[in-house]
């Protein structure tokens, strides 16, 4: 005699066997909860804040970026203003040293000191100074002739 009971009861073989359901394991309700806020996406008024808080610090970057190079190229053209400063304080004392070498180069007494020691030349007792005339007027008036075919004219003239 068998006692109900007593014996293991498999319910694996004893339950029907489902086949997949086509649908859905659950249904997805639309509603007006936190998941659809999610699923709509950002809003029209945060986006247009993003674009404008981008847009402004792109803004400070690049005005960033201009006031760094035209800082650099300020200390640039300094740098080469100073430079342009050095050369030309040492144009000025390279010429001050030479108008003082000049001044000393061209003096008179230099001159003739190096004339008579070196060379053995003395100096003129006498000085004579010839001026000729540019004008036939005033040597025609003195009786001289005013050219050199004028003088060979008057020479032929006494001659014959």
């Amino acid at each position: 005699m068998a006692r109900y009971g007593s014996a293991a009861y498999d319910y694996l073989s004893a339950a029907p066997r489902r086949e997949a359901d086509p649908r859905r394991a659950f249904e997805v309700i639309e509603g007006e909860g936190l998941d659809e806020r999610a699923r709509r996406g950002v809003a029209a008024s945060t986006l247009s804040r993003g674009v404008i808080v981008a847009v402004a610090v792109a803004l400070v970057f690049c005005l960033s970026f201009a006031r760094v190079a035209l800082c650099a190229s300020t200390v640039g053209v300094l740098q080469g203003a100073q430079e342009l400063r050095g050369q030309v304080a040492e144009a000025q004392e390279a010429s001050d040293e030479l108008l003082v070498e000049r001044s000393v180069l061209s003096s008179s007494s230099r001159i003739t000191r190096i004339a008579t020691q070196n060379y053995g030349m003395v100096r003129a007792g006498e000085v004579a100074t010839i001026s000729i005339d540019d004008s036939g007027e005033g040597a025609a008036e003195a009786g001289a002739p005013a050219t050199p075919a004028a003088d060979a004219a008057e020479g032929a003239a006494q001659g014959a």
